[in-house]
């Protein structure tokens, strides 16, 4: 059963992907075997699969076209079907491949099945669900291709970055890496003034540039973070891949947290709540402290107003 989920989720995927080039112009039809191949990591994807593709493509009401010789036998999107309708059920199979996507994607290739249902949203019954792409949803995607640049070439940055509740606020750095974190992109950046790594939401960072300014970039010895989490919540949740239980008893679990940046530590004991019994490091505490502490102001000002 499983065999044939995984099937069918792939070539469902391949449908996505040859309807995202081919609506960007017309390709050979070695072009769009290679863009499959590169995008879904596939080695045995024959030119005999890609024709099967394409009728099934053709058989859904899609105007697909093969030019002749002169034009190098290129396919071509005619236009996209104005009739096709998926029902409350097909839908709910795009909806499962955009989880699947979510889960094991990586962000440029999940902003571009985001942009591709987007644009083909008329298609679907009920596209609630199919459109909620969770933290990626409010993405700039042009501040998300910067951020890329500046870590492919290694350039310093100045970030202007507003939070619901710290305001606004600029952090010089050398970028890192883009990475996701429970369904939404952060940026890691190190910053010379706190001599540490920052991370950052993605989606709240309103406008980054290159900056002409030498960092020295000290390397952060890596540590770990312990706290006691409930017996309790132990036995019936998961721990991250980053943590191992390192001592037992009857009430509670010493957990050791082997997590590179902090910010994740600090969101994993908020997530916790009255489940975390004990918080070991202070630093991490009085930061977990504040976030409360602010929350709470920001929670006050809206029930006086």
């Amino acid at each position: 059963m499983e065999d044939k989920k995984e099937k069918f989720l792939l070539t469902g995927l391949r449908l996505l992907y040859i309807l995202k080039f081919l609506s960007e112009g017309a390709c050979s039809k070695a072009k769009l075997l290679n863009y499959i191949k590169e995008k879904l990591k596939l080695e045995s994807y024959s030119q005999e699969t890609l024709k099967l593709d394409i009728n099934s493509l053709i058989k859904s009401g899609f105007q697909l076209e093969r030019k002749g010789k002169r034009e190098n036998f290129r396919y071509e999107l005619k236009e996209k079907p104005q009739f096709l309708k998926f029902n409350l059920e097909e839908t709910e199979i795009f909806s499962f491949l955009k989880n699947a996507v979510m889960e094991t994607f990586n962000f440029k290739e999940i902003l571009e099945v985001r942009n591709f249902f987007y644009s083909n949203k008329n298609l679907f019954l009920c596209c609630g669900e199919l459109l909620d792409f969770e933290g990626f949803n409010y993405i700039n995607e042009k501040i998300v291709e910067m951020s890329d640049d500046l870590i492919q070439k290694k350039l310093p940055a100045k970030i202007v970055y507003s939070s619901p509740i710290q305001g606004r606020k600029e952090f010089i750095g050398l970028l890192e890496k883009i990475i996701i974190r429970n369904k939404k992109l952060y940026l890691t950046l190190y910053s010379e003034f706190a001599e540490n790594k920052i991370t950052l939401r993605l989606d709240k960072i309103k406008n980054i540039e290159a900056i002409d300014q030498k960092i020295n970039k000290k390397e952060k010895v890596k540590t770990s973070f312990k706290y006691a989490i409930t017996k309790d919540f132990f036995e019936n949740n998961p721990l991250l891949p980053t943590e191992n239980a390192v001592i037992k008893n009857d009430f509670e679990v010493e957990i050791e947290n082997f997590e590179e940046d902090d910010f994740f530590v600090v969101q994993r004991l908020l997530m916790l709540g009255k489940d975390c019994i004990k918080i070991y490091d202070e630093k991490i505490k009085e930061k977990v402290l504040k976030i409360l502490k602010d929350t709470l102001g920001v929670y006050e000002k809206c029930q006086i107003q």
